[in-house]
Formats: C-alpha cells, sequence, structure tokens
C-alpha cells in the first residue's frame, strides 16, 4: 500500500454517481474538505437519494450537497448530453478547481463529469479505505489519503441506506422488510458484513433467506459489503441465489 498523505488536496466542488454500495460515497465525503458535492443519480437509484440526502446535510451541516437526476442507465447517451448541459451552466458561473469520483457508477458517467467539469483530478477508492487523486492527463505522482473508518459506524452507514439494526433484526425504515440477521461493519478495511444464520432445511426458509440477502446486496451493493448464507438450502433456494452471496454448508465448510 502506498504512503498516505497528511496533506488533504481541497477542491471547491467534487462531482460523483450515486451507485448500489454505500460505503464509497460516505468515505469520499469523510476523506475531502469540499465547499460542495454533486451527486448524480439514474431513476434507478432515486431511492437511496432521500437517504443520502438526509444522512449527509445532518453529519455535514456546513457543506453543500446537491443531487442531480440524469436519465436512466440504459440510454447513456442521453446522460452525457444531460451531464454536459448541467455542467456547462455551472462553468460559466464558477470555474473553480473541481474532481471527480470515478470509483461509483459507470466509466461513461465518470469520463462526462470530468471532461464537461474541466477538472484536472480523478479520486478512486481502494481496499483500506485509501482515496486516491491524481491528474490522469499529465501523469502526475498519486497522491493517497487514508480515511480513519471509525469515522463511520455501523448505525450511520445503515442510516445512509435507510435501514435500523437493533444487533439482532434489520429492517427498513418503511418497515417494508425485516429479519433475523447478524450485521457487523470492519472500521479498518471499511467493510459491511451481512451473515444469516439458518437452522432448517425447509425450502421456504431458505428460499426467504436468499429473497432477503437479493434485497440487501441491491440495497448496499458489492463495494463494500459481503454477504453470506450459513445453513442448509433447498437445491431451489440455491437456484435462485446471486453468485455474489456466499453459503457455508456449516461453519467451517463452505459449499
Amino acid at each position: 500500500m502506498s504512503r498516505c498523505s497528511v496533506v488533504v488536496p481541497r477542491f471547491q466542488h467534487v462531482y460523483a454517481t450515486v451507485s448500489d454500495s454505500a460505503i464509497p460515497l460516505l468515505v469520499l465525503v469523510e476523506g475531502f474538505s469540499s465547499s460542495s458535492f454533486t451527486f448524480w443519480y439514474t431513476p434507478e437509484k432515486s431511492n437511496k437519494v432521500k437517504y443520502l440526502s438526509r444522512y449527509f446535510e445532518s453529519k455535514f451541516p456546513s457543506t453543500q450537497f446537491g443531487f442531480v437526476e440524469l436519465p436512466s442507465m440504459n440510454n447513456p447517451a442521453a446522460q452525457v448530453l444531460a451531464i454536459r448541459e448541467h455542467l456547462s451552466i455551472l462553468n460559466r458561473e464558477d470555474p473553480s478547481p473541481s474532481a471527480v469520483f470515478v470509483s461509483a457508477g459507470t466509466s461513461t458517467m465518470a469520463l462526462s463529469m470530468w471532461f464537461h467539469a474541466r477538472s484536472n483530478s480523478w479520486i478512486s477508492l481502494r481496499k483500506g479505505l485509501e482515496l486516491t487523486i491524481w491528474n490522469p492527463t499529465e501523469g502526475t505522482q498519486r497522491t493517497s489519503i487514508c480515511v480513519d473508518g471509525t469515522t463511520l459506524t455501523l448505525q450511520q452507514i445503515l442510516y445512509s441506506r435507510g435501514w435500523i439494526y437493533n444487533g439482532k433484526s434489520l429492517q427498513n425504515e418503511g418497515g417494508i422488510i425485516g429479519q433475523d440477521i447478524t450485521v457487523t461493519y470492519d472500521a479498518e478495511q471499511g467493510v459491511l458484513s451481512f451473515l444469516k444464520n439458518i437452522k432448517s432445511s425447509k425450502s421456504r426458509v431458505g428460499e426467504r433467506a436468499v429473497s432477503f440477502m437479493s434485497a440487501l446486496l441491491d440495497e448496499f451493493g458489492l463495494n463494500g459489503a459481503t454477504y453470506e448464507i450459513r445453513g442448509p438450502l433447498s437445491n431451489r433456494a440455491l437456484n435462485l441465489m446471486n453468485p455474489a452471496i456466499a453459503h457455508t454448508e456449516r461453519e467451517g465448510e463452505e459449499e
């Protein structure tokens, strides 16, 4: 791992995309002192905006946060045009230094933001909560900022997605989904872990567990989160399971 700098570069504006994963955007805002952050999102991610906005505005009241909706992820050409139109107005009003976070969203979104914002810097997130900053056009030396994982807590991360955990049951704030599960947060690596133990071999029990884990995968993504079901699953439940969800037949034995 590269040596982390104690001097954090400051940008007037930082642009990023709302993705499935919760950790990257939270780490980005923790790691940088910026006057404003603009987060782009597609209709497919619109359900996450209310909770993210609430989280950031309550934790960083002196920072400006903007959320801009883009066309659907199925229409990348329209996304590029929307980004260009929005940033052309901002550039005329304020040409201050900016940076683009490239560890969330698609490459098309990231490149469009970088080009039309006239940004000099890219920011990416590596394992271990290390943010890396560099200029892709000049080949300059990369600067790494290590974010202290303890600035985030398990409850804050879940809160940023509209979830509540009482130590046993994880439930959406709207009361839509709830189930007994173990949820932990590794502050050093910046990783959430969801573990569901199953004792019964009944098909419906396993299928409900798989469905619940799939819902969590949609909510928290792959970047900074792991998912595991431990216990017997029927063939039908296994066929329904997303490959990103690990299955252990019993502790110490992987299937």
